[in-house]
């Protein structure tokens, strides 16, 4: 019995490039897992061309052809093909224009319709709002462009217009409908302004000036930094502008800070009103003295001792910083200097005194002064 090509609906006149795969429903089809690895290749390639075809059907005039759409040789398809036809996955017709028989995947022309079916629908809603676009913008310019007042054109372009009337046409519409616009800015008081937080400007100048009295670089700031200080004031209603500047002043004494800038740490500027931190991130002391740091504290009193506080706050700082090994090895060799320096002028001194002495008991006699 002859049968006709059958005819594709009209949503399908433009072909799609894809199709929805699912992997679970090619793995765990009950069908599809009793072909072998090649019949599951060649019923892919197939449904690709399925796919592609204009008419929904695959049509091969002659085995070579299927051949080429299937990627296999003549032997493979012929073997795969009756495993193929043996699931009942295809479908196939005559085809009197072509005087061939031309075969489809039933479950793939249905997910074809699907698609194209919903793929026109989101073309023609498309078609649709730009069409509205297009009037609403044509209406705009109408509005803008409406001669009035002796033929002059006016144009709007710091405020909108309301109006409830239609496009004016003409000379006389628009003066007769000039009263029914409205200025929005009349219309609608304008909205107050943001009232700033008064806590704000203090306690940002506290923490430039602390952050550059710590670092001695100026603190970075911007528009980031001043809306984190805005929300952080916002969640703190309450706290006084002395509150928080004794944490911004706390946290700028501590240890375990570096140089970030505000907006990465006021979040947690609240941390800091206990107190100052340590080098840990607690409140309490901080760490015993380091063998180095004593090494460092005596050195430099013994310096301030002997020659005065102005060379000793040249030659060391308070402020102890780890040294390397070969600044190490150079300080130790300064302290035995140093050292030596100290007993020798110790020993003249003492000498002197002793020198006193013997003059001012027994005379000029040099056997009693030490030698």
């Amino acid at each position: 019995m002859e049968k006709v090509s059958p005819t594709i609906p009209s949503g399908q006149a433009r072909p799609l490039p894809w199709w929805k795969f699912y992997p679970r429903d090619w793995t765990c089809n009950p069908v599809i897992r009793t072909l072998s690895p090649e019949a599951r290749g060649v019923v892919l390639d197939l449904m690709c061309a399925q796919w592609e075809s204009t008419t929904g059907w695959v049509a091969a005039k002659n085995e070579t052809e299927l051949t080429r759409m299937a990627r296999c040789p003549v032997k493979t398809l012929r073997r795969v093909w009756r495993e193929i036809a043996s699931t009942h996955l295809i479908e196939e017709e005559f085809d009197d224009a072509l005087r061939t028989v031309i075969f489809r995947f039933p479950f793939l022309h249905e997910i074809h319709i699907e698609s194209s079916s919903r793929v026109e629908n989101l073309r023609k809603a498309g078609r649709v709002s730009a069409s509205k676009r297009k009037e609403s913008n044509g209406t705009e310019h109408m509005l803008n462009n409406c001669p009035a007042n002796g033929g002059e054109t006016q144009t709007q372009t710091q405020t909108q217009i309301k109006t409830t009337s239609k496009p004016c046409t003409s000379q006389s519409d628009a003066q007769d409908g000039s009263q029914s616009f409205q200025l929005s800015s009349e219309a609608t008081p304008a909205p107050k302004g943001k009232t700033p937080d008064p806590r704000h400007q203090p306690v940002r100048d506290a923490i430039k000036n602390d952050y550059k009295n710590r670092f001695c670089i100026d603190c970075p700031w911007d528009g980031s930094d001043a809306r984190a200080l805005d929300q952080f004031l916002k969640g703190n209603p309450h706290w006084t502008v002395e509150q928080i500047g004794a944490m911004v002043m706390n946290r700028f004494q501590s240890q375990d800070i570096n140089s970030a800038r505000p907006r990465l740490w006021l979040s947690r500027l609240g941390d800091y009103a206990g107190g100052v931190h340590n080098q840990y991130g607690r409140v309490g002391p901080t760490a015993p003295e380091s063998a180095g740091e004593a090494r460092v504290r005596r050195t430099n009193e013994s310096i301030a001792r002997v020659f005065g506080e102005d060379i000793a706050a040249q030659c060391g700082s308070s402020q102890y910083q780890r040294p390397s090994a070969r600044i190490e090895r150079q300080q130790r060799t300064d302290e035995r200097i140093m050292r030596s320096l100290l007993e020798h002028r110790m020993r003249n001194e003492s000498g002197a005194k002793t020198l006193d002495a013997v003059t001012e008991d027994d005379g000029p006699s040099l056997e009693r002064i030490p030698q």
